[in-house]
């Protein structure tokens, strides 16, 4: 399995081209970034065969998060992401190759990181899909929702 990360250019135009990878992958091309619709910014990129893609988002290019999305293969991708109206805003391409993914279903619901957790779902509830997370901190995330929301109980097995 093969992650590399790409491009992370600034709303200001600014850009850091930088990576690794585990092998020589297939090359990327350079994501294109355009100024969407109030406070939102699109990527552009096209896709590779084979390859699954993550979007990060950072105000501050330390702190990286995931935007609640998958994407796989080949062909024109596209994402648009809001911006929140903050003044310095970053996005980078984050993605890996695994030959036993084969379609975007596949490749949503992968876990590269082996923890029980599929890729879309650990995106989609602000965790990182290539970090390992414990059953401790699936519990406490459980613990916040079920604090937020009313209509959801934790229930904790008898011992």
């Amino acid at each position: 399995m093969n992650r590399f990360a790409s491009i992370v250019p600034s709303l200001l135009g600014s850009f850091f081209i930088g990576g690794s990878a585990l092998a020589d992958p297939l090359p990327q091309t350079q994501v294109s970034f355009t100024q969407g619709a109030l406070n939102t910014w699109n990527a552009d990129w096209a896709g590779v065969s084979g390859r699954t893609y993550f979007v990060q988002v950072s105000t501050d290019l330390v702190n990286w998060s995931f935007a609640p999305s998958v994407d796989f293969g080949s062909g024109l991708k596209s994402l648009g992401v809001d911006s929140g109206g903050v003044p310095k805003f970053f996005l980078r391409l984050e993605y890996y190759d695994d030959p036993t993914i084969t379609s975007l279903q596949d490749a949503m619901n992968a876990d590269p990181d082996e923890d029980g957790l599929s890729n879309l779902w650990e995106v989609s509830n602000g965790f990182n899909p290539f970090t390992f997370n414990s059953e401790a901190e699936f519990l406490q995330y459980l613990q916040n929702v079920s604090a937020a929301s009313p209509t959801f109980e934790l229930f904790t097995p008898l011992q």
